[in-house]
């Protein structure tokens, strides 16, 4: 029986957009979220309904330009061939790219699935990274942005309240516990996360 990486490694193999990556195992670990969601099936919905989540683009690292024209060039020739993944609500969690790609084509309408059970703020987040990161190796900078633009408002705060004399140890502690957070949430190892976590607020 494959193990749970076994089968993160082969599902992300090759990206939803088709293309080949490499995925760096001594960075990253399979993001806790929930597996075998229930889709719909596939719709037809007009590109200007898709509805773009703050969040989500925040977790989203668009396509290197050479590889968005690839993925473009392909779209025009076959179409969009993996569905885009919705909300009920008709919010996009996964398929920016295309979605990127067929508003530069100008296509009128793009083939979803919508996921049928709701997702807890946590999943959806989790969803979104494994899709649209997880997929690529990331660059120590993408890596950066990525935990300041999710998690930092929680690293501002860890560094507010106590008394002097244990506030560094209770800082320390919240740290530790944010960068487990953020492996859990994100595969990307906790000593990792947790020296960009120190970077940040050094630079704040």
């Amino acid at each position: 029986m494959s193990t749970q990486r076994e089968r993160l490694m082969a599902s992300v193999s090759t990206s939803a957009d088709g293309h080949a990556v490499k995925l760096n195992e001594s960075e990253f670990t399979a993001p806790k979220q929930a597996e075998g969601l229930a889709l719909s099936p596939v719709r037809r919905l007009p590109r200007l309904e898709v509805v773009l989540s703050e969040k989500n683009q925040k977790a989203f690292a668009p396509l290197s330009e050479p590889d968005f024209e690839r993925l473009k060039a392909d779209i025009a020739e076959r179409g969009i061939i993996v569905p885009l993944i919705l909300k009920r609500d008709k919010t996009l969690i996964a398929g920016h790219n295309r979605l990127r790609a067929a508003e530069a084509l100008g296509l009128e309408t793009v083939p979803v699935q919508y996921v049928e059970t709701e997702l807890s703020p946590e999943s959806e987040t989790a969803f979104v990274i494994k899709d649209n990161l997880l997929r690529r190796q990331l660059t120590s900078g993408q890596k950066e942005k990525l935990i300041s633009d999710l998690y930092g408002e929680q690293i501002r705060q860890s560094q507010h309240g106590g008394a002097r004399g244990n506030q560094h140890s209770k800082s320390a502690k919240v740290q530790v516990n944010l960068a487990k957070k953020i492996e859990s949430e994100t595969g990307i190892k906790a000593g990792t996360a947790k020296r960009i976590i120190a970077d940040i607020k050094r630079s704040d």
